[in-house]
């Protein structure tokens, strides 16, 4: 649904309670006021969401923000770039969640059971990378 401008408020709020098998959700650029709420109050929550595009959404309540990451366990990337009404503290709290989630994640590969001999460097399993940006607070002037 991203940029997808004829997409109210309202009817997101209606739409995503029923889209109980969503795995990745991008509504980049929506008027989003009331849909992560919506989403966090249906009574069958999509629980193998793992991705969430809320980038340059307007109407975002940070506080749901953070409610919304915090609920979905098996959502390892949200992207909120440009989403100016989401203070800078939780911005940077649900990217550090996101963060420790996908580290976590490459944690529970398993190893190799056949092979017991050393592997390659490049087939080693590599620490995650940070990959979202910290928000700075609003400077006053």
């Amino acid at each position: 649904l991203s940029w997808c401008a004829a997409v109210a408020p309202a009817a997101l709020c209606a739409i995503l309670p029923a889209a109980t098998r969503l795995r990745s959700l991008s509504l980049r650029g929506l008027a989003a006021g009331g849909a992560l709420e919506a989403l966090l109050a249906s009574a069958a929550p999509p629980e193998a969401l793992a991705a969430a595009d809320l980038a340059f959404c307007t109407g975002l309540v940070s506080a749901s923000v953070l409610g919304f990451a915090r609920a979905y366990e098996a959502l390892s990337r949200c992207n909120l770039r440009g989403a100016a009404a989401v203070d800078a503290a939780v911005y940077n709290e649900v990217g550090q969640l996101m963060q420790a989630r996908a580290a976590a994640e490459q944690s529970d590969l398993r190893p190799d059971l056949v092979e017991n001999r050393r592997r390659p460097q490049h087939l080693a399993p590599r620490p995650p990378a940070p990959f979202f940006y910290l928000k700075r607070s609003a400077r006053t002037a």
